[in-house]
């Protein structure tokens, strides 16, 4: 499906071997990050590689003129008033997620992907591991 024609592309990101879920939002202007592990310091290596596409997204755009395929954007008003189309996206790590209690990252990004597409509330503390292991094994 075509960038131009959807609101947010949703991507998983590897980590130094920890899985993450990022949510990459056009009318926000923003790549929204949603980490199952809840610690500061990898937090800081998350920023860190989230800044490559912070900055290679806008030029990606640019090259393929989204934005003029676009008419549902206002690069005048709100997130992008006073932005270069060249300048790098916002980055926001999302809080009060579900956390991890052992090696489950990819449950979490599976699970953060699959409340996107449905439209649910990612920002639940409800999840029970062991019923997403078992509904994701099932589906294989």
């Amino acid at each position: 499906m075509p960038w131009h024609t959807v609101d947010h592309i949703s991507f998983p990101l590897c980590v130094d071997e920890q899985w993450v879920m990022a949510k990459l939002s056009f009318k926000d202007r923003l790549i929204y990050v949603y980490d199952s592990m809840s610690d500061a310091v990898f937090r800081a290596k998350i920023c860190s590689f989230v800044d490559a596409y912070r900055f290679i997204i806008p030029l990606f755009l640019l090259i393929l003129n989204f934005f003029g395929k676009r008419n549902d954007i206002q690069l005048n008003n709100g997130p992008y008033k006073n932005k270069a189309l060249v300048d790098p996206f916002n980055v926001m790590m999302i809080k009060d997620l579900p956390s991890q209690l052992a090696a489950d990252c990819g449950i979490y990004v599976a699970l953060f992907a699959e409340r996107f597409i449905c439209g649910s509330n990612v920002v639940d503390n409800e999840c029970d591991v062991n019923t997403h292991h078992i509904k994701f094994g099932s589906l294989l």
